[in-house]
């Protein structure tokens, strides 16, 4: 999906606009603003690409349309690499008060010469942004009813490629002794980029043979967004009693879920988190903390912010990008399944090349 792809473009992007330059750089070759145009761009494309993946399954003219796309995103990686090297190198020189005016100045033609690379991929995302409107795409603003994939605390471990250092370090947070001064229950979030594998870290703990002894009960709930109070107290109510409850107000169902819960060891899943709304997290925490002492609730986010909310800075693991050797792995893994042994060597270079440019993500590989 073309969606993988621009996920880690733009958190790529929004840095190098936070990037503090110095003003001649910027009123010279009004780079920021190139920036600024890219990122709306962009961003205006991602509101249609739900749709996009739908319709290229028919229409070879969309499936065209996602293809450019993808070559595009390519190019926008590289360049923001680029620059980015190219500014702190740029900013060592300048900071260097013994470099040479024979550096400085092949460091400024650098960054003259990448910026003019930047405003031809600017034009290339212009053009394929005013083409969208060719296909009539449906547009998934935010008022919109937009369902995201909904998770499950299924897995098939077998597929799971790297990670054995981070899956160890959530087991440990969650079966490990509390110190006395510690609540009975807390938050242990899972931060990180969409792609990233926060999930499937979030399910290969759940289904842990140590972590299932040590609780008492096992929930797991897609929060997802909208956050939806009574829609996640009913999830918990059912899997701790076996079936739907009849319930409908909210403060009836959180009565039900604290009697519920009272005495037991609990851990609880939250996946996919976006609310930073604490009154919304207020008004359920209060019905799980009559859980047993050891009980945990697991959070996986993409924000720094959700994880403070929640009250998880002490108990935080930040998930980061997995090697390009895992990369190559993952890719590997589905692209050559089912292919033959030629295949395989023949495409193998430009298999690597591909997952290089995945950055770490797991779901872009």
């Amino acid at each position: 999906m073309a969606e993988a792809l621009l996920w880690p473009i733009l958190e790529q992007l929004s840095a190098v606009v936070a990037q503090q330059v110095q003003e001649e750089v910027n009123l010279v070759w009004g780079v920021q603003k190139q920036l600024g145009k890219l990122k709306s761009n962009l961003l205006s494309i991602q509101s249609v690409l739900e749709d996009a993946d739908r319709k290229q399954v028919k229409d070879k003219a969309v499936r065209d349309w996602v293809y450019k796309l993808k070559d595009v995103c390519y190019d926008v990686d590289d360049v923001l690499d680029e620059w980015s090297t190219a500014i702190d190198r740029w900013k060592m020189e300048e900071g260097e008060e013994n470099t040479r005016s024979r550096q400085k100045m092949r460091c400024v033609v650098q960054l003259r010469d990448i910026a003019l690379k930047i405003k031809e991929v600017c034009e290339k995302v212009d053009d394929i942004a005013k083409e969208r409107a060719m296909y009539g795409f449906y547009l998934c603003s935010a008022t919109d009813e937009v369902q995201r994939p909904t998770s499950t605390f299924f897995v098939d471990e077998s597929s799971v490629i790297g990670r054995d250092g981070e899956r160890e370090a959530v087991v440990s947070k969650l079966v490990g002794e509390s110190s006395p001064e510690a609540p009975d229950v807390y938050v242990i979030s899972l931060v990180g980029l969409g792609g990233i594998g926060k999930t499937t870290l979030a399910q290969l703990a759940f289904n842990d043979a140590e972590v299932t002894a040590h609780f008492e009960k096992k929930i797991w709930v897609c929060v997802s967004d909208p956050f939806d109070e009574v829609k996640i107290a009913k999830a918990i109510l059912e899997e701790l009693e076996g079936r739907a409850s009849d319930l409908v107000g909210l403060q009836s169902l959180l009565r039900r879920v604290s009697e519920s819960i009272t005495g037991k060891r609990l851990l609880l899943v939250l996946d996919d988190v976006w609310t930073e709304n604490h009154g919304q997290w207020e008004k359920l925490k209060p019905s799980l903390t009559g859980c047993a002492r050891g009980s945990r609730i697991l959070v996986t986010t993409r924000k720094d912010a959700v994880a403070s909310m929640m009250g998880s800075t002490d108990h935080r693991i930040n998930i980061k990008e997995v090697s390009n050797e895992i990369c190559r792995s993952i890719f590997n893994h589905v692209a050559f399944q089912e292919r033959s042994k030629d295949e395989r060597q023949r495409l193998t270079d430009i298999g690597d090349k591909i997952a290089n440019k995945c950055k770490g993500l797991p779901l872009a590989a």
